[in-house]
């Protein structure tokens, strides 16, 4: 016995009472039968197989369809609890609506599928708008919230293809591929007269331009073509086309440019609107002036290390009004510093601590001004003429003398000539009247120095002059010998007066 019922639909008949029982009896019969064969499927089909394994339903037919029930949108929302997975068929919406345990689903639209299975692929040929999440479609999709691709791409196949940022369904942004040389632009629309650009890393705006086009890297609000706030580092040329490149101090008003002018042929640094530094084409170099020279300074010079004048007889000239008037030169291996020839009134002068040491005038002579002092050991060769008086090993100077000597005095040789005559050979005249030793004694013991001899409180006092007490140690040498002389007489007549005693004792 098959485990399978064919069941026809007959149509509704005026019955007897008779009838009735008797068609009553025989479908209360099939509906015994087909409830036992519920347990193991049911077939509904017209040749009489076996309901599938796997289904408690089994309908098979070439052609006639399954009717499903038909209502209205109200009908269907009166049902009373309805159960997960019942079906129906919404004559409203003609569509195929499912209960899915909470709310209605409906399935397909119009009563068909928008969609086409191709193999794994599936497509739509709907030639209107899509809408996910709305039913407002002003484009070919539209999608109301968030739109996430996930391991994939997004593709614009268009040579004027663009990804457009709306607000209030107006154009504010946009990215898009243009022009002949398919450029790649990234922007702002025409009529978005105050949106920036602004691209960030970690929700920091780190490069930002304006409407205007002003650039800024490290600032939100550029004022300047291209602002930056930080370093720059170029591994390349940093080019400036006929512009200024100015670096400002907005702490005290300042500001540093660098300007090239093809008209001055030159590029000049300035201050402020003041030009510091200029570099000629030419090579010159100006510093506070334009240059006429390889390098013009226009002010003070200070060199914390060398400076060094390399050529053939190298020279420094110093001017005045573009007149030479002293000059430092290398001559050969000789160094010279001096006043130029056309300089007929200027003096060479070494100037020390504020004062002039030394002047050399126009016609070679060479003076000194003031003290003289010399610390260190001097060494002059050649004739010296010194005007005034000069002070060595001494910062007092000696008033009423023109030589001063604060310590010892070696030489090989001093000359001093007397300007008056009184060289004491007059103690050699015979009118020289020579003091006795007698009188010598009375007068060393009554003064305690020798006659025509400084006391030694007078030398404390007073010192000595060299040439006078030279005279006067002369006298005492002569009148010495004078002395010895007659002693060596006196002692001869004693020597012969003893001979004499010594014979006549014989």
């Amino acid at each position: 016995m098959k485990k399978s019922a064919t069941v026809f639909i007959l149509p509704t008949l005026l019955f007897s009472k008779k009838v009735f029982v008797k068609y009553s009896l025989v479908m209360l019969l099939c509906i015994i039968h087909f409830l036992g064969l519920a347990q193991q499927g049911v077939a509904i089909n017209g040749d009489g197989s076996a309901p599938h394994a796997s289904a408690m339903l089994d309908i098979k037919s070439t052609n006639k369809g399954f009717l499903a029930p038909r209502m209205t949108s109200a009908e269907r929302a009166a049902i009373v609890s309805p159960a997960l997975g019942l079906l129906v068929y919404e004559t409203t919406s003609n569509a195929i609506w499912v209960y899915n345990g909470t709310t209605w689903v409906q399935l397909g639209s119009g009563g068909s599928s928008p969609w086409t299975v191709s193999g794994n692929n599936i497509y739509n040929s709907n030639s209107g708008n899509v809408g996910i999440g709305t039913s407002a479609t002003p484009s070919r999709l539209t999608v109301e919230g968030n739109m996430l691709v996930r391991e994939g791409n997004i593709v614009i196949d268009d040579p004027f293809g663009g990804l457009f940022f709306k607000t209030d369904n107006i154009n504010k942004g946009y990215m898009q591929l243009r022009g002949a040389n398919y450029d790649m632009k990234l922007g702002t629309i025409g009529l978005n007269t105050t949106g920036k650009l602004v691209f960030e890393t970690q929700n920091i705006a780190r490069i930002t331009v304006e409407p205007g086009g002003n650039v800024g890297i490290g600032y939100t609000d550029p004022t300047a073509k291209f602002d930056v706030n930080g370093n720059i580092r170029a591994a390349g040329d940093l080019v400036l086309n006929e512009g200024l490149l100015r670096i400002f101090y907005p702490s005290d008003s300042k500001f540093w440019q660098m300007r090239y002018s093809t008209t001055a042929d030159g590029l000049y640094f300035e201050e402020n609107g003041a030009d510091r530094l200029i570099l000629k084409d030419g090579g010159n170099v100006g510093i506070g002036i334009n240059p006429t020279q390889k390098l013009h300074v226009n002010g003070n010079a200070l060199v914390a290390g060398d400076v060094t004048v390399n050529g053939t007889s190298p020279i420094i000239q110093l001017q005045e009004s573009g007149v030479n008037k002293g000059f430092v030169q290398l001559s050969g291996d000789n160094l010279r510093v001096g006043t130029n020839s056309n300089n007929t009134n200027g003096s060479f002068v070494v100037r020390v601590n504020g004062d002039d040491r030394l002047l050399i005038d126009g016609g070679g002579a060479a003076f000194f001004s003031g003290s003289i002092n010399a610390a260190f050991n001097a060494n002059i060769q050649g004739n010296t003429s010194v005007k005034g008086f000069m002070t060595i090993g001494s910062t007092q100077g000696g008033a009423g003398y023109l030589l001063k000597v604060g310590g010892k005095v070696i030489c090989e040789e001093v000359r001093v000539k007397l300007l008056s005559t009184g060289w004491p050979d007059y103690v050699f005249s015979e009118k020289y009247k020579l003091p006795t030793l007698q009188e010598l004694q009375t007068f060393i013991q009554k003064n305690k120095h020798l006659p025509n001899i400084p006391s030694a409180a007078e030398v404390e006092r007073d010192g000595i002059e060299l040439g006078d007490m030279q005279k006067r140690m002369m006298e005492k040498i002569e009148e010495l010998t004078l002395y010895i002389l007659q002693l060596e007489e006196k002692t001869q007549k004693l020597q012969a007066e003893i001979e004499n005693l010594k014979s006549l004792r014989k």
